[in-house]
């Protein structure tokens, strides 16, 4: 088993920084983190995959200003785009904390006791192994920018199930809100953390998966944090599948959530949303009949095995999503 969450160190907490070409907001982001009141030593290890722009020279500037505060790691060559993964090989073998932040460059935080609220939850709750907040989401010329991205519609303070995550429609927060126990990535022989790598899921939802996998997982009501959308220009993921037709990469998506959830014993009945990315996915072949649409369709089959794999599964789906979609409805009556 990994000791990698069973070490005692002085540090409380790891704010893991992720960077590339964020020149325009990494000062934001980093003055966000550097500004939090705790009763608690933290540290921050910021990643730049090898930026074009000047993101390099002014994280460079923050470590000479806090240099027991702040670790770099700045890249020569991108690693992302050879398929590394930057938390995994690069920041988390440095990370001292037993608690684990995140932030990426062009997100930032906003309560100078962020960190000091959700640390104090989890030291208080043994069960709980993350802890989440509210968002607020702009786009890249800071106006309000939520509908975008109606899942990190803030939710009010409560315990965030596996259901919440299957049926509903909102996540407990995004990346930038969360704080969670380092242990949360040990392994084990029965369940080996090289599973949870391998997933092609998106960040959020892997990461969030994981940890309802783990124990309870909490959401503090207050907003503290912003998560940028960059639709327009850059590389972000936001960016670079702006405009292209997802449903195939949700449905792979939701495939995988599921498979994984159920070689943890965790309940995952994430069906309606199976059946709306196959629906979305063979109707825009039918009317659009663009490249990309017969790119979607194609990978939706894939996962399926074909097209008798993908009717198995519909019918599948549909059959296990009636009782769910039948407590819906009677709680939208009442």
């Amino acid at each position: 088993m990994s000791d990698f969450g069973r070490m005692r160190h002085e540090v409380c907490v790891t704010v893991c920084v992720t960077a590339y070409n964020h020149e325009k907001y990494i000062e934001q982001c980093l003055d966000g983190i550097i500004m939090q009141e705790t009763n608690f030593a933290f540290e921050v290890i910021v990643h730049d995959d090898a930026s074009t722009d000047g993101t390099s020279q002014i994280i460079g500037c923050y470590k000479r200003r806090y240099p027991n505060k702040i670790v770099t790691i700045l890249q020569a060559e991108n690693q992302f785009q050879q398929g590394r993964s930057i938390l995994k090989e690069f920041i988390f073998p440095l990370a001292k904390g037993r608690y684990i932040a995140f932030c990426e460059g062009d997100d930032y935080w906003t309560d100078p006791k962020k960190l000091q609220k959700q640390v104090e939850y989890l030291d208080s709750h043994a069960d709980c192994v993350a802890v989440y907040h509210g968002c607020e989401v702009v786009d890249e010329f800071n106006r309000n920018a939520l509908t975008s991205r109606p899942i990190y519609t803030p939710r009010t303070s409560g315990r965030y199930t596996n259901l919440d995550f299957a049926l509903g429609k909102t996540y407990p927060g995004q990346t930038a809100s969360l704080v969670l126990r380092r242990s949360v990535y040990d392994g084990s022989e029965e369940f080996p953390i090289e599973d949870y790598w391998g997933l092609q899921v998106n960040g959020d939802a892997k990461t969030l998966l994981l940890c309802l996998t783990k124990g309870e997982v909490y959401v503090i009501g207050d907003v503290m944090s912003v998560h940028r959308v960059i639709q327009t220009f850059g590389s972000s993921w936001s960016a670079r599948m702006f405009g292209k037709n997802l449903s195939g990469v949700f449905y792979r998506t939701h495939r995988e959530m599921r498979r994984f959830a159920k070689s943890r014993n965790l309940s995952f009945p994430n069906y309606r949303k199976e059946l709306r990315c196959v629906v979305s996915a063979i109707a825009k072949r039918v009317v659009f009949k663009q490249g990309q649409d017969r790119d979607a369709l194609s990978l939706v089959l894939s996962v399926s095995k074909g097209w008798f794999g993908l009717l198995i599964e519909v019918l599948k789906c549909s059959l296990l999503c009636l009782p769910f979609e039948l407590v819906r409805r009677v709680k939208r009556i009442h």
